[in-house]
């Protein structure tokens, strides 16, 4: 997956579900959040925000990540899904579960809709 190139600001706070304000040199800036998670420690104001620019959408800015205690988190949700599929594709050996064999996206189990559904090499 290529990505265009990330811009950085300062994370602020969140305004709701789908909206965050960041600090761009100097200027708020409403950035789109594609997470419904609640994101509480990571989401926290002063943490280096990785954006991604839009093109003629409402918002210019589309929060891809944060930087954590030296750590780089991924928080897009669509992205880091799509990221995580080309590392399945890819043969690669995960530790916790070897090689993946097989996934569907979005299965209904026992009356829930989970992330994945995943066979791999260990059966975790």
């Amino acid at each position: 997956m290529r990505l265009p190139k990330l811009e950085k600001g300062i994370f602020l706070r969140r305004l709701n579900r789908f909206v965050g304000e960041v600090d761009r040199e100097g200027k708020k800036e409403l950035v789109h959040i594609a997470n419904m998670g609640r994101l509480e420690k990571l989401l926290i104001e002063g943490n280096i925000a990785y954006l991604l620019p839009l093109i003629n959408r409402k918002l210019r800015y589309r929060l891809f990540a944060v930087e954590d205690r030296g750590h780089i988190v991924v928080v897009d949700s669509f992205i880091g899904e799509r990221l995580l599929e080309e590392e399945w594709k890819r043969g690669e050996d995960f530790p916790f579960m070897g090689r993946v064999k097989s996934w569907r996206r979005a299965p209904r189990f026992e009356g829930m809709q989970l992330d994945y559904l995943v066979e791999a090499d260990k059966g975790v």
